[in-house]
């Protein structure tokens, strides 16, 4: 039986990305500026509702195309 080859999800793309651009951030952070490290949480959270409000956007457009 063969496999198939499937999309991800383009929730599953939008939190890798954004995991992604967190993870050079912080890695960056850790390099450069240790003793800043407490913005981390606030560019955290910046990132959480980022991905709350693409997310919620990326389902409005699916919706949408769904109906057509």
């Amino acid at each position: 039986m063969p496999k198939e080859k499937r999309e991800p999800n383009d929730f599953v793309k939008l939190a890798g990305t954004l995991a992604g651009i967190f993870l050079v951030i912080t890695v960056l952070f850790l390099l450069f500026a240790k003793e800043q490290i407490v913005f981390l949480t606030i560019i955290a959270w910046a990132f959480v509702v980022l991905g709350i409000v693409l997310g919620a956007f990326m389902a409005k457009s699916q919706e949408k195309t769904r109906k057509r």
